[in-house]
């Protein structure tokens, strides 16, 4: 399956449904996805999911803080934030620290409120991407992007 994302969020508890949907119907190994441009967010978890990772030369990611619109009464909206926040930063942890995407320090920003900005390099040089689709619509691995903005950094 190949899952094209272009996203700016939403809802933890709808990203994660549609996560696991795809988990239990396609083997691991079968899916890819396609970050066409952006993926923000819940967007940026969602595009983890695929063994191959494949961006444009402009893609971004960005992690942040959750936002939530929650009513109630005092208690339970307290109650519901410390929950959605434990939720997410498990999250989060779990898709980009354990694998050494973000480092632990990074994390700790992110946890006190730093939105995480990544550009098509960053997420090549971090290992989040595994394909780059130039803009002459050339589909290279990300080791070879590395090659080729170097030999154009080398020659500008």
């Amino acid at each position: 399956i190949a899952i094209s994302i272009d996203s700016n969020g939403g809802s933890i508890d709808e990203g994660l449904r549609l996560m696991y949907a795809i988990r239990r119907t396609f083997l691991p190994e079968s899916i890819t996805t396609i970050l066409a441009p952006k993926g923000y967010s819940m967007g940026s978890h969602m595009f983890l999911i695929g063994q191959t990772r494949i961006i444009y030369e402009d893609s971004a990611i960005m992690l942040h803080d959750y936002s939530t619109g929650y009513g109630g009464k005092g208690t339970q909206i307290k109650d519901y934030i410390e929950h959605s926040e434990e939720r997410l930063n498990k999250l989060t942890y779990t898709s980009y620290v354990t694998p050494g995407y973000i480092t632990k320090e990074e994390y700790a920003e992110y946890k006190i409120g730093k939105e995480l900005w990544f550009t098509a390099s960053e997420m090549v040089t971090r290992g989040i991407a595994t394909h780059v689709i130039l803009r002459n619509g050339t589909v290279v691995s990300a080791e070879e992007f590395v090659k080729i903005n170097s030999e154009q950094k080398r020659l500008s």
